[in-house]
């Protein structure tokens, strides 16, 4: 008569079929908070840029007149740097007496930081370090820095806006207005 060994051999392969799926989700798990994918700027759902705009587009002949008398785009300046990473573009006055740089700063996830964690890392530095001033209603955050130079008044203006950094560089004569 055949002695049943009461379905030992049934119980461990019922255990192998539930091991495999535990231990590729407990992978899975273990990847994702290594990962942290959801920093990332292609994350559904997650509001960063993931490219920018050639800033010499974006800054077009009739605002540059509105900022200084008779610009001239400088050629010669225009920087796109690391792709997609920086844009800038500057108009000048005929005469060295006036100059408008429009840049954009776009902060990729740097390891457990995101985008914007970087960009608000960089605006603390605007803020504390540089002497500026608050601007409201501008971009998530901004900071204005004013100073007088001789006869010639330099403002920067720095904006952000989740992990882009807008930067807008004006110095000329203090008679062309603020």
């Amino acid at each position: 008569m055949p002695i049943d060994g009461g379905g030992d051999g049934d119980g461990a392969k019922a255990a192998s079929r539930f091991r495999a799926p535990v231990l590729v989700f407990c992978a899975i798990a273990v990847m994702l908070l290594f990962e942290q994918p959801w920093l990332s700027d292609w994350w559904p759902g997650r509001k960063e840029a993931a490219a920018l705009p050639r800033a010499c587009s974006v800054a077009d002949e009739g605002t540059a007149r509105r900022l200084l008398l008779r610009p001239v785009r400088a050629e010669d300046f225009h920087a796109d740097r690391d792709p997609y990473y920086t844009s800038a573009c500057r108009w000048t006055h005929a005469r060295p007496d006036g100059v408008v740089e429009l840049g954009y700063q776009r902060y990729p996830r740097s390891g457990r930081q995101s985008g914007s964690g970087a960009a608000g890392e960089r605006m603390r530095f605007y803020r504390f370090t540089l002497g500026t001033v608050r601007v409201r209603r501008l971009g998530d955050e901004a900071w204005q820095r004013a100073e007088e130079l001789g006869r010639i008044r330099h403002v920067d203006v720095w904006a952000r806006r989740a992990n882009v950094i807008v930067h807008v560089d004006r110095a000329g004569d203090g008679t062309q207005g603020s």
